[in-house]
Formats: structure tokens, sequence, C-alpha cells
């Protein structure tokens, strides 16, 4: 299929949106923790398109301490900390968009590169950059929708997660140094999710997700979610 060319009009207006999500982003970075995925759907937007979302989102779920999980959301507490998000992607070519996400949590950039798209089954690699106080993370997941029906997917995704290494204040009084270096750590998360496709374009994304260190006995902790996405061109009629 020909794809219709878009008028300078066309992309220029796709650019002037992208201004209010970037200042937003600014403060977000400027925040605590990061999650390591956005969550999406596996399918790919259309060259040009742009998608936007708000959502909800909780970290430390189930994590015996948010110390261990989450330094920066609240070293105090045990209790999840919770964050609103804001959330950009747009499709750059076939198969290929970019994302930009902003919470209280931080930043993050992913790619959603799609390398099978069919009538029951997507898969695509989410390559992820999360920024936050608390540090620096990639991520690589694998990601796959199970189309159910034309307006439902289930949405899976798994893979691992690197935390680079940082320096941390001391939280000792006495005559020890002011920073501590942390060294970088490997990890691993899983999660599921559903997109619920509405009415003009619209869609329904509820998630969970659990990450932890295989074979460490503390640091495991969940994040899930609600989000709502608006501009969302995907087609799932064929």
């Amino acid at each position: 299929m020909v794809e219709e060319a878009r008028s300078p009009s066309t992309r220029r207006r796709a650019r002037d949106r992208l201004g209010p999500w970037l200042l937003v982003g600014f403060a977000g970075i400027a925040a605590s923790c990061s999650t390591p995925t956005v969550f999406r759907p596996a399918r790919t937007l259309p060259a040009g398109s742009v998608e936007g979302s708000l959502s909800l989102e909780t970290v430390g779920l189930g994590a015996s301490s948010l110390q261990g999980a989450c330094p920066a959301c609240a070293p105090k507490q045990k209790s999840p900390a919770l964050s609103p998000t804001a959330a950009l992607r747009i499709g750059l070519v076939d198969r290929v968009d970019l994302g930009l996400a902003f919470s209280f949590f931080g930043a993050k950039a992913d790619l959603t590169l799609g390398f099978v798209e069919g009538r029951t089954v997507d898969l695509s690699l989410g390559p992820t950059l999360s920024l936050g106080v608390d540090g620096a993370s990639t991520s690589l997941p694998i990601i796959a929708d199970l189309n159910l029906w034309r307006p439902l997917s289930v949405v899976g995704f798994a893979g691992p997660i690197y935390r680079f290494g940082r320096w941390k204040a001391a939280s000792n009084d006495g005559p020890e140094p002011l920073f501590a270096s942390i060294p970088g750590q490997m990890s691993a998360q899983g999660g599921i999710g559903l997109d619920v496709r509405l009415p003009a374009s619209t869609s329904l994304r509820p998630f969970v997700s659990v990450v932890g260190t295989p074979g460490a006995s503390s640091g495991s902790y969940a994040y899930a979610g609600l989000a709502f996405a608006f501009g969302n061109q995907r087609n799932f009629s064929q």
C-alpha cells in the first residue's frame, strides 16, 4: 500500500505537540526513582502518527522495604510510592516507534522495534533508558501481544535490567566518607497487562510487573499502573 505523503503543515503540527511534553520532562528528571519499562503494546504506531497517554503508577508493591527497591522514593517508608505519568509515542518508520515518559519516579526514553505483526500475535523488542535521582538503568524487554479480539489484547513483557553504578549519600553519622559507591547490578522483570481499545482512538491499559534479582533474598518489588492512551492509530482490523 502506498502511504499518503504528509504535508509540511502536518509535520509541523506533530513537532509542535512535543513542546509541552518536553517541559514536563525536565520536572520528571529532577524527581525520584524510575520504573524500568513503559507499558505499551508490541504493535508499533504507523509512521508519522503520535500517541499520548496519562497514567497513575505505583512502585514498591510487595517490597520488604523501599530502601532496597527504590531508595530515592521513600527511604524511610514501607508503603508504595504513587505517581502520575505522562507519555508520548511517535511512529518513526514502519515497525519502529519512539517513546518518552515523565513522572515523579523519573524519565524514560525507549524504542519499540517490531519484528512480528500478525492477526493473533505481535512481537517486538523495547530497549529503554531510565533516569532518576537514584541513578540510571537500561532494560531490554521482549514485548508480546496476544490479540484475542479486535478491541482487546493481552500484553506481556519480560527481560533483563541493568542499573548503572552510582554514588549515594552515606547513612551514618561517623567519620566515614560522605558518599558511598554503589556498584552496577543486573536484575530481571516480567509483567502483564491489557490493551483495551475504546472508541475515538483511545485505549485503557492496566498492567502489573515484578522486578527482582535472581538469587537475591531481598530487593524484589512490583509496580503497577492504569494508563489512558489517546491518538492510538494501530490497526487491528486485519
